[in-house]
């Protein structure tokens, strides 16, 4: 029997880039979509895929995977407040009327229900979605804007102000504390330092630990 060859993969990950990609992630400062991602799992498995496909050198699947949650997340707050069809007008400026569950993204962001308040940002997205029919490839920059724009358009649509964090046992006092985090310093990859509640201000700094914002 002829055994069979594969192509060789190139390596598409390094310690070196994967950690650049990750610098630029925070850097950038994507405020996690906490309200969004606890709708439904399959939004949190989206959001994850389109996260670790820009980290693992993957843009073309991470900007298809941001889009998507965009057009999740506008059908799904329409959905919520009541709308059932949309209109909008198409290429040929004539207006038309779709079922929401049939709309394409490129409805969704050129509709008169759109709730999103920055429609450049949405053009925006939508020119980067184009890519996606091109021969041209996308850049790592381009792919981290598109999680960027997407990530506030959703999380204009589900604010959320705060999250608690929990602390089972505190290793400084032995006692559970709730501490809350502002929704600002909720990005992806920050470094968050708890303290302890309890702790004396005159002895050592009250560091219990540090919370990171995973990517999960």
């Amino acid at each position: 029997m002829e055994e069979i060859s594969f192509p060789s993969v190139p390596n598409l990950v390094n310690i070196d880039n994967y950690n650049s990609r990750l610098n630029m992630l925070i850097q950038t400062r994507v405020i996690y979509p906490y309200d969004f991602i606890g709708i439904k799992k399959e939004f949190k498995s989206l959001y994850s895929e389109a996260i670790h496909s820009f980290l693992y050198g993957c843009p073309d699947a991470a900007l298809s995977l941001a889009v998507r949650c965009l057009e999740r997340g506008l059908k799904e707050y329409m959905s919520k407040k009541g709308i059932r069809e949309i209109s909008y007008r198409d290429g040929k400026n004539t207006d038309k009327r779709v079922k929401l569950e049939y709309a394409r993204l490129f409805d969704l962001i050129n509709c008169s229900e759109n709730p999103v308040k920055d429609k450049e940002i949405l053009q925006y997205l939508k020119s980067l979605r184009n890519y996606t029919h091109e021969d041209t490839l996308v850049e790592d920059f381009h792919a981290l804007e598109a999680i960027k724009h997407v990530t506030d358009a959703l999380n204009q649509l589900f604010q959320f102000k705060n999250i608690t964090v929990t602390v089972e046992r505190c290793r400084l006092c032995g006692q559970k504390h709730s501490i809350t985090v502002d929704a600002g310093e909720y990005y992806l990859g920050n470094r968050i330092m708890l303290k302890c509640p309890n702790h004396s201000l005159g002895i050592g700094s009250g560091v219990l630990g540090e919370f990171i914002v995973n990517l999960n």
